[in-house]
Parts: structure tokens; sequence; C-alpha cells
């Protein structure tokens, strides 16, 4: 009789330690969306002042190294954050949110460690004289990405928390962006060119903290 109770408890503990596996609360991903979405806010922060304070001092010339450093250590603490959680989720059986948290993690994550590796290749390998023109193109290939991930980030926690909204809400973006690219920025100059810059910085950071946001209210709410 006792075997048989002992068996039944281990049985019991073996079904709640997999219901539990397979039920996932989003931790890991709100987690690395909201930390992902708080660096970019930062980087945002220090360097729109720095832009704005010293593009006409001597020292101007040396602002794209500054930042360029700045985003370097952002990029290297956001990877390690990420490889460390999603180490953390490896125990989640539930394979579908944890290929969706990698299949947004790791281009999100490599991106910018492939535009740098592209920017040294500029420097390295182009004559001078193309080197400003290319650069600027290169900036403008990654504010698309980047656009077009947090639009993919919106679609995967659709998905996930079963939330159709939002992605109305990332087709809406994908829209506004390409309006304000296409249209704004190529007729207002100047302020098409400030329109483009502040929308692409709003989404890219405060979007991913939304979305943070969403998925923690959702997970609570399978746990209640």
């Amino acid at each position: 009789m006792k075997l048989n109770k002992d068996q039944a408890y281990t049985d019991i503990q073996t079904i709640k330690k997999t219901l539990e596996s397979t039920k996932s609360n989003f931790e890991g991903f709100y987690t690395i969306l909201l930390l992902y979405g708080v660096f970019r806010l930062a980087l945002f922060i220090i360097a729109s002042p720095m832009i704005l304070f010293f593009r006409n001092s001597m020292n101007h010339r040396f602002l794209p190294f500054i930042i360029f450093l700045i985003n370097i250590l952002i990029s290297v603490s956001i990877l390690i954050i990420y490889i460390k959680i999603f180490k953390g989720e490896k125990d989640v059986s539930n394979k579908y949110y944890l290929s969706c948290m990698a299949t947004w993690g790791i281009i999100a994550v490599v991106l910018p460690f492939i535009m740098i590796a592209v920017r040294c290749g500029i420097i390295l390998f182009l004559p001078s004289e193309f080197t400003l023109g290319t650069m600027s193109k290169l900036a403008e290939f990654n504010m698309l990405i980047n656009i077009m991930l947090v639009t993919f980030c919106f679609i995967i926690c659709s998905i996930l928390t079963n939330k159709k909204w939002l992605t109305g809400i990332s087709l809406l973006i994908l829209f506004v962006f390409l309006l304000l690219d296409i249209v704004f920025y190529n007729t207002m100059k100047v302020n098409g060119t400030l329109a483009v810059y502040i929308f692409y910085n709003v989404v890219t950071t405060v979007g991913y903290i939304i979305l943070a946001y969403v998925l923690k209210r959702s997970g609570d709410a399978l746990w209640i």
C-alpha cells in the first residue's frame, strides 16, 4: 500500500512538472524584449543630445565613433543577456514558444554585429569618395531591417498571446514608416528626415517595451 502511495505521489509530481514546463508564462521572452527596448532607448537618449549639441563643434567628426562604441557595448550586453535567458528557458517543453523566441532573438542580437562588420568592410576596402554615400545607404537598410524586425516581433507576440490586434499594429507601423520614408523624407528634406528619425526610434524602443508589457500581462493571465 505504501509503495502504491509513493508511486502515486511520484506520478502526480511528474505530471505537475510536465504541465508547468509546457505552460509558458513568456517570462524569458518579455524580459528580453524589455531589456532590448530599454537599451535601444538608452542609446537614443544618449546619442540624440550629442548629435544636436556637438554637430557644429570641432569634435563633431568623433561623434560617429563615440556612438559606434556605445552601440557595440549595448550590442554585446544584449547578446550576453539573450544567451543567458535563452539557456534558462531550455527546460520549457513548449517548443513552439522557444522557436518563436529564437527566431526573433537570433536575428535581433546578431544584426548589430553584421552591420558593424559591413561598416568595417566599407571603411577598409572602399575608396574614400564612395564611403559617405555607402554609409548613408547602409543606414537606410539598417532602419528598414529594424522596422521589419519589430513588425515581425509584433506578429510573433500576436500568435503567442492570441491578440490579433497586434498584427494590425505591425502592418500599420510598416505602412507609416514607408509613407514617411518615401514621401516625407524625399519632399520635406530636414523636417521629413526628423519625422522618419523620431518615428523609427519610438517604434524600435517603446514598441518593444509595450510588447514586453503585453507578454507579461498575457503570461500572468495563464497562471490565474
